[in-house]
């Protein structure tokens, strides 16, 4: 059980809050150098197609082993301590990997295991830990401006720090970028230290209670629909490395990511203003029906392959990813408050991230046996229907707002 701050009395931690604003940032740079550009390294230490492909099964899939595992270790342990220790033991093991790229960067194909298991590990421990640890410092009622802010930063990064990644690894390597970001990691570590945190007293965890708790509440079917959202949105994660994937087959050039990658996240968040501004909950059912045609354009990719054709195929599934997400992250908690189940938020967040675990194990298991049997006929045929897992997950929103927002009541 987090911290129930009474609106009325709460202050704000500004120190706190700006120190977990720029670890959160700095987060975001951290995790785009071992997702995108690490996924982009493997492909110049493998050889041939089909192995790159079955490395970065192996990679993704002992990575989200991992976070499963250390998500549900810590979850119970982050309520039982001073949650901020956990944090930075996130942020530690975060820094070790990004070392051990410095020295090991080039046989990473060899340790590939290694690293993604490690991966795993200090995100399962930054997830238990962040979640709670935002609930707690930012105070419900600066916890919209908080967010508000905290996405514009996000989306600047998004923007910049690809290309800059990008081209610094196309003119030297990526094991001497990765001493940049090892700076960066240590620095995070040390922002760290300004964040204050201690356990609330009386604090619980109890998974199976609340499950019990959930059967007989009146609020369990919107809950309910929010967890079967989850199988299918859990399997989307596959396409963000394999949209990396094929751009490396077809580019093979950091830089070429680097600016795709900078050029979507520029058109995305005008999307995304567009969307906040001129669109209401309960009232967008026409939004979700074109956005959940926009996967389609995989179907380029699978029968007319060319260097357009991926293009268009990313930009179409940049702008489905920018919508989809804030707006299916509105619906995660909001139904608890309704239940009067928040409370049991820790719980019900981690009923969501196992969810998600299990669907992105069994997506990247797949591509890793595709990688095995060198059939990449099967790999678009993987990329295809990944990419109408977005399509699924956003006709069950609509299929939410128009059974339970239809008078725009609030989620």
């Amino acid at each position: 059980m987090t911290y129930q701050y009474n609106i009325a009395t709460s202050k704000k931690d500004s120190r706190s809050n700006v120190c977990l604003l720029v670890c959160h940032a700095l987060t975001d740079i951290i995790t785009l150098f071992l997702s995108t550009f690490l996924i982009a390294h493997i492909y110049s230490v493998t050889q041939g197609v089909s192995n790159y492909i079955f490395n970065v099964g192996v990679y993704e899939t002992s990575m989200y082993v991992a976070v499963a595992v250390a998500y549900f270790i810590m979850s119970p342990i982050v309520q039982k301590t001073n949650r901020i220790w956990i944090y930075r033991l996130a942020l530690a093991l975060r820094a070790i990997l990004v070392i051990f790229v410095v020295f090991f960067g080039e046989n990473l194909a060899d340790m590939i295991v290694f690293a993604g298991a490690l991966n795993g590990i200090s995100y399962g421990c930054y997830l238990a830990s962040y979640n709670v640890i935002r609930q707690e410092m930012v105070s419900r009622n600066s916890m919209n401006s908080f967010l508000a802010f905290s996405s514009i930063v996000s989306k600047t990064l998004s923007i910049v720090a690809p290309i800059v990644i990008g081209s610094l690894i196309d003119i030297s390597t990526f094991s001497q970028v990765a001493i940049y970001v090892a700076v960066i990691c240590i620095i995070q570590i040390i922002v760290s230290f300004g964040i204050s945190s201690k356990r609330p007293e009386n604090s619980t965890y109890n998974l199976k209670q609340y499950l019990n708790k959930l059967k007989t509440n009146p609020a369990k079917n919107k809950i309910k629909h929010v967890y079967l959202t989850y199988i299918a949105y859990g399997t989307t994660t596959i396409v963000g490395t394999l949209l990396t994937v094929c751009v490396m087959m077809e580019f093979g050039s950091n830089f070429s990511l680097g600016a795709i990658t900078s050029i979507i996240s520029a058109v995305s968040v005008v999307v995304l203003i567009l969307f906040s501004k001129f669109t209401k909950p309960g009232k967008r059912a026409w939004l979700f029906i074109v956005l959940a045609i926009l996967p389609l354009s995989s179907l380029l990719v699978v029968f007319l392959p060319s260097t357009y054709a991926v293009v268009i195929y990313q930009v179409c599934m940049g702008i489905a990813m920018i919508i989809l997400n804030p707006t299916l992250a509105t619906y995660r908690n909001g139904n608890l408050k309704e239940a009067g189940l928040y409370d049991c938020i820790d719980e019900h967040q981690s009923v969501v991230e196992l969810i998600m675990a299990v669907c992105r194990i069994v997506g990247f298991v797949l591509l890793m046996l595709i990688g095995a049997s060198g059939n990449l006929v099967l790999f678009k045929v993987l990329l295809g229907l990944s990419s109408l897992s977005y399509s699924a997950v956003l006709i069950s929103l609509l299929i939410y707002e128009k059974k339970y927002l239809a008078n725009n009541k609030t989620v």
